[in-house]
């Protein structure tokens, strides 16, 4: 009769040096540098909008502004 494979599983295991540092310095500096790219990414789209409901492209169509 045949047995059945058992499935070992093992949790992985981290270093706690290198744990250490994913917390203290790679983390902290991924977060800053999504945070940054997100207020530029704001900052363009709310200078894009201003753009497009100054007085002075009223009489521009919508095509043109955003170009």
């Amino acid at each position: 009769m045949a047995t059945a494979a058992k499935l070992v599983t093992m949790k992985p295991v981290i270093e706690p040096e290198l744990k250490s540092f994913l917390d203290e310095v790679l983390i902290p500096m991924l977060v800053a540098d999504a945070v940054r790219d997100l207020k530029i990414e704001n900052a363009l789209a709310l200078e894009c909008l201003s753009m497009a409901h100054s007085p002075a492209n009223d009489g521009l169509s919508a095509e043109r502004v955003t170009q």
